[in-house]
């Protein structure tokens, strides 16, 4: 998707929409592979880094980079996620 933006965009908020995307991916198995009680520490960066990516998906449909349909469903996915990790960290923090 971030192929498609203009040249611009590309480089500065397609890259940063990049970079957030690794790391959320890198919190999410750093948390997976920690010990029980490190894991939240991680869960909770992965969680915030989602609420950024919907910071930014957002800004991009409001500059008009990416349009109604790819926003709809970037948002669907980024809810069903920070639903996912949310449930995660609520099982760790009540054992």
């Amino acid at each position: 998707m971030v192929s498609k933006f203009p040249k611009h965009q590309r480089y500065s908020l397609g890259e940063k929409l990049e970079n957030t995307i690794f790391e959320t991916i890198e919190y999410v198995v750093f948390g997976n592979v920690q010990q029980k009680n490190f894991k939240d520490a991680y869960i909770l960066k992965a969680n915030t880094k989602v609420e950024l990516l919907k910071l930014y998906f957002r800004l991009a449909f409001e500059i008009n980079i990416i349009d109604d349909k790819t926003y709809l469903k970037v948002q669907q996915h980024l809810q069903e996620i920070g639903k996912m990790l949310g449930g995660w960290l609520k099982y760790l923090q009540s054992n």
